[in-house]
């Protein structure tokens, strides 16, 4: 399936599948929505926090992501036995599915988040997973979990999965991301880390990020 790499927009989900340009891929997404096994996710402007044309779309239910990332790319050489004496951690692309997979708990925990972050719901205006599209005139980026508040403050909320500690190029890398972000006049951006297997001294005492948060102390609460 299209989306078992992560999210895409509608027109991303159609030229991934070759679909042709009709009305009949948007309904069957829907289909996929109401049952549950894809979420859509509203892109909004900053400036009149009204929904954008296109959304993202991503895979919301935990098995099906599983199966389409782990099991069926190794299905035949499962079939034949060749994992018989192996630990699922052992399968191919294990790893990075875990990744995708505490990402999305964390994103449909977003009160979690919030409170993680120090942000009271009320002062939420939008919030979500957020893609700036990329145009001739403006670079494009990826957020993996963005909040809007009515004190006209955007944090921009980074996670990282890594079983090594994270180290100070994690800072340049979020730097370039928040150069590309396109932000109204009056508007103050505040980077925040969601992190799994501890990060290096120098990041947690940068004074870079307004919250460096460990997922292992978020999860006992989830």
């Amino acid at each position: 399936m299209s989306l078992k790499g992560g999210m895409k927009t509608l027109a991303e989900i159609r030229t991934s599948i070759e679909f042709s340009h009709s009305g009949t891929l948007s309904k069957l997404v829907d289909h996929l929505i109401i049952a549950g096994l894809v979420k859509k996710q509203y892109l909004w402007s900053f400036k009149t926090a009204k929904p954008l044309k296109q959304s993202l779309y991503r895979i919301c239910d935990p098995f099906i992501r599983f199966y389409l990332r782990v099991i069926e790319p190794s299905q035949s050489k499962i079939d034949l036995g060749a994992f018989d004496n192996m630990t699922l951690s052992q399968l191919p692309g294990y790893e990075a599915h875990m990744g995708l997979q505490l990402e999305y708990l964390l994103l449909q925990n977003r009160l979690f988040l919030l409170k993680a972050i120090g942000i009271s719901p009320g002062d939420v205006v939008c919030d979500g997973p957020y893609r700036q599209m990329k145009t001739k005139k403006i670079s494009g980026c990826q957020i993996d979990y963005l909040v809007q508040t009515t004190t006209k403050n955007l944090y921009v909320c980074e996670f990282k999965f890594k079983r090594r500690e994270i180290f100070p190029d994690i800072i340049d890398a979020m730097k370039t991301k928040l150069k590309a972000l396109q932000v109204p006049k009056g508007y103050a951006v505040v980077p925040v880390l969601f992190h799994i297997g501890g990060v290096a001294p120098s990041v947690d005492t940068s004074g870079f990020f307004y919250r460096v948060i460990d997922i292992a102390d978020f999860l006992e609460d989830v």
